[in-house]
């Protein structure tokens, strides 16, 4: 799917298993490729998307490294990361890449 500069690849889906719910919660998992460069580079983010409660969390511009933002999806796919979620794995995510190990 494109906007403009902004594609959308889709990453993968899960259904989660709620106890309280008698369906399964649909989520999907999109790659957002900005062709906006930054420095001659696409930009790379993510969307985590409620297929039932039509909601979702985006962040557009996350990062220039592809496979970086890809990483990030697969956990979160296999975390069953929602919506609700996401804002605090991203934030948890941009921390540890910036902070030093010593």
């Amino acid at each position: 799917m494109e906007h403009g500069s902004i594609t959308l690849i889709k990453h993968g889906e899960k259904l989660l298993e709620l106890l309280e719910e008698e369906e399964p919660f649909h989520i999907e998992y999109f790659l957002i490729i900005n062709q906006e460069v930054a420095e001659g580079k696409p930009v790379y983010g993510l969307e985590v998307y409620s297929v039932q409660e039509r909601t979702g969390y985006r962040c557009e511009d996350l990062c220039v490294n592809r496979a970086s933002v890809e990483e990030l999806l697969e956990m979160m796919l296999q975390g069953g990361v929602t919506p609700t979620t996401a804002q605090d794995v991203v934030y948890d995510w941009l921390v540890a890449q910036t902070t030093p190990v010593y």
